[in-house]
C-alpha cells in the first residue's frame, strides 16, 4: 500500500517545482521510491513486471557507481497512487 503521507511530499517537492506541468519535474531515485509500491509508477507497460522495489534497487546500483554523479527521475504524470516517471536523467 503507498505512503500516502510520503505520496503528498513527493507531490509538494514536485509542484513547486516550476514546468511541473509540462512533465519537466525532477527527483533523486530515493525521494521517488520512498514509500512507493505503485507498479504504475515506473515500467507499467511492461508485461511482466519486476516490481517497484527492483527499479528502486537497480537505479540506486547506478547512482552508486563511481562514474554517476546523480540519477534524476522526470515525473510526467501526477494522476495515480503515485507520480508517474518514464525518463531518467544522469550525470
Amino acid at each position: 500500500m503507498v505512503d500516502t503521507a510520503k505520496r503528498e511530499s513527493l507531490l509538494r517537492l514536485i509542484r513547486a517545482q516550476p514546468g511541473h506541468e509540462d512533465g519537466r519535474a525532477l527527483v533523486t531515485v530515493s525521494e521517488f521510491f520512498d514509500g512507493n509500491d505503485d507498479l504504475g509508477s515506473i515500467g507499467c507497460n511492461l508485461s511482466d513486471h519486476p516490481g517497484v522495489d527492483h527499479f528502486g534497487r537497480v537505479l540506486s546500483d547506478i547512482e552508486a557507481r563511481s562514474d554517476v554523479e546523480e540519477v534524476w527521475m522526470r515525473i510526467y504524470d501526477l494522476e495515480g497512487n503515485w507520480p508517474f516517471s518514464e525518463n531518467l536523467n544522469f550525470r
